[in-house]
């Protein structure tokens, strides 16, 4: 969804998504793996967060699709 609208310029898009997508998910991690404390809790509560915010970037039209909030 990311990618949708650079149709056009798709390699160069590419190359600036993942970048993007990688320093978001190590940061998740590394915020994660500061609250560890040997339980599975935080490992729930981190799956659990990251589906609420994926939620909520999300945008539920009326007909069951979903596309990226703008």
């Amino acid at each position: 969804m990311a990618m949708r609208s650079l149709g056009q310029v798709a390699g160069l898009g590419a190359s600036l998504i993942a970048p993007g997508s990688s320093l978001v998910a190590t940061l998740f991690a590394v915020g994660l793996g500061a609250l560890y404390d040997g339980t599975i809790s935080v490992l729930a509560c981190g799956i659990f967060l990251a589906g609420v915010i994926s939620l909520l970037l999300s945008d539920r039209s009326t007909d069951g699709t979903v596309t990226a909030a703008r």
